[in-house]
C-alpha cells in the first residue's frame, strides 16, 4: 500500500538516503474521517494530527510548488512541470455580518465604523459596509470565524 489517507505513509514509498525520484502529493482529507480511521487502526501520527485539525484547501497547490522549489534549491533536484488534479475542491468563502452597534454593545466601547474597518483591514479580512453592518468575506485561513461574535472578538482583541 502507498499510504493510509491522512494517517500514515507506506513503507515502500518512504524517502530515504537512496531516494532519487520524488512525486509530491498535496492532498486534503476530511478531518472526521482521518480521526475515525486513526482511532479504528490505533495509529496516531503527525499527519493524522494535522488533518484532524483541518487543512486549508486553498493552499495545497502553492505548498506543493514550494516543496518542489525547495528540493531543487537545497538538494539539487530537477522540477518536472505538470500537475495532476484528481479532485478540484472549490470552497465558496463564507460571509459573516456584524454591526458596529453590536461590537460596541458586547465590548462596552464606542468604536467608530472607520476604526472597525481599519481593524478588519489589518487582519486582512475583506469587509464591505452597506449601511451599518459590515459583511466580512472569511478567507479559508480563518476557519475560526463563523459567527458575528467571532468578528466582535477579533475587533476587541485588536482594539485592546
Amino acid at each position: 500500500a502507498v499510504a493510509i489517507a491522512g494517517v500514515m505513509g507506506g513503507q515502500t514509498t518512504e524517502v530515504d538516503e537512496n531516494t532519487v525520484d520524488v512525486l509530491i502529493e498535496s492532498a486534503v482529507f476530511k478531518g472526521q474521517t482521518v480521526r475515525q480511521t486513526s482511532k479504528d487502526l490505533g495509529l496516531r501520527s503527525e499527519s493524522s494530527a494535522r488533518f484532524e485539525k483541518g487543512i486549508d484547501p486553498s493552499r495545497t497547490y502553492s505548498a506543493s510548488e514550494r516543496a518542489a522549489q525547495l528540493m531543487a534549491e537545497l538538494a539539487g533536484g530537477t522540477i518536472v512541470e505538470g500537475t495532476v488534479v484528481a479532485n478540484h475542491i472549490v470552497n465558496n468563502a463564507p460571509e459573516v455580518s456584524v454591526t458596529v452597534s453590536k461590537i460596541n454593545n458586547v465590548l462596552g466601547t464606542s468604536i467608530d465604523a472607520d476604526t472597525v474597518k481599519d481593524i478588519f483591514r489589518r487582519l486582512r479580512l475583506e469587509a464591505k459596509q452597506d449601511g451599518e453592518p459590515f459583511t466580512v468575506t472569511v478567507p479559508s485561513r480563518r476557519g475560526d470565524i463563523t459567527i458575528e461574535e467571532d468578528l466582535v472578538e477579533e475587533v476587541g482583541r485588536m482594539y485592546g
